[in-house]
Parts: C-alpha cells; sequence; structure tokens
C-alpha cells in the first residue's frame, strides 16, 4: 500500500498568497502614487534618494539571502564539510565594502566613478 504525503498545508497555501498579494499592492500603490511623475534611471536605482536607509538595508540583506543561498548552504555543508564556512569570509568582507564605500557613494552622488 502506497501513501502520499502532502506537502503543503492551507496555512503554507495562505500565506504565499498573502505574500504574493502583498508585493503586488505595494508595487500598485506606488504605480498609482507616481503615475505623473517623470521616470528616470535614477528614480528607479536609487528611490529620487528619498528611500529610508533601514528598507534600503533589507532589500539588500534580502537579495543576499534568498531560498537557493539557504537551502543550498545547508546542504553544502552537510555533505563538504564544515570548511566551506571560508566562502563566508569573503562575502562578509564584500558586504562590508559594500554597506562602507559603494552604498554611500551611490546615495551621495548616483555614480560610482
Amino acid at each position: 500500500m502506497v501513501t502520499t504525503q502532502r506537502l503543503f498545508h492551507w496555512a503554507d497555501y495562505f500565506l504565499f498568497a498573502l505574500s504574493l498579494a502583498l508585493t503586488v499592492a505595494i508595487g500598485i500603490g506606488y504605480a498609482i502614487k507616481n503615475r505623473g511623475a517623470k521616470q528616470s534611471a535614477e528614480s528607479f536605482l536609487v528611490g529620487n534618494r528619498d528611500l529610508n536607509p533601514f528598507l534600503s538595508g533589507m532589500s539588500y540583506v534580502a537579495t543576499y539571502c534568498n531560498a537557493v543561498l539557504i537551502i543550498g548552504a545547508v546542504s553544502e555543508f552537510y555533505y563538504l564539510g564544515v570548511h566551506l564556512l571560508w566562502y563566508a569570509v569573503p562575502f562578509a568582507a564584500g558586504a562590508v565594502y559594500t554597506a562602507i564605500v559603494t552604498i554611500p557613494k551611490i546615495r551621495n552622488t548616483g555614480d560610482l566613478r
């Protein structure tokens, strides 16, 4: 006798749908709010320099810590061992460099030159 196991519960579907709905609602809200505004590369890339720094930072963290990294890192540690922690050293150095040098330069001048 073969039994099947359901992987998602109704609450999983609900939370997934809720996160998608919130993302779409935020996008539509900003589209309506900025409907008549002139769109430029600066407004797209740095939000006209009026974004909350905390929210900008959380956006970068979400970009770096995606599901592939979380799931992939765990499986790599399991199969290959903890010596993979040395990969975290340049990753951390890059994050510090980005936070200290790159982001302030983009925020202040909008140019990386």
